[in-house]
């Protein structure tokens, strides 16, 4: 995986990051599968759903779309918001 992420990193815009640089990849790596593998948003933010509580625990929130707004509270160095090309996603863990 550390090879497609490597080729697709300029696809990749950090808009901001609250979290471990090694999550951080981890999410970036399936976001980008997502993009490559999946069809709708709907599928995409279930299956990052899925993919990272079973990496990190239960309550993460998964958001995917081309325009939406968001002002969401967060556990420390649990946030992302990245866009892969024009697709936005915004990963948060929750209590």
């Amino acid at each position: 995986m550390a090879s497609t992420l490597n080729n697709n990193e300029d696809r990749i815009v950090i808009v901001n990051s609250d979290c471990t640089p090694e999550l951080l990849e981890r999410i970036k790596a399936e976001c980008l599968y997502a993009t490559a593998r999946l069809n709708t948003h709907a599928e995409m933010a279930t299956t990052l759903k899925d993919k990272i509580e079973a990496l990190d625990g239960k309550t993460w929130n998964v958001i995917v779309g081309h325009n939406f707004a968001a002002n969401v509270k967060h556990i420390a160095e649990k946030f992302v918001y990245l866009y892969i090309d024009q697709l936005g996603f915004l990963l948060f863990k929750a209590q």
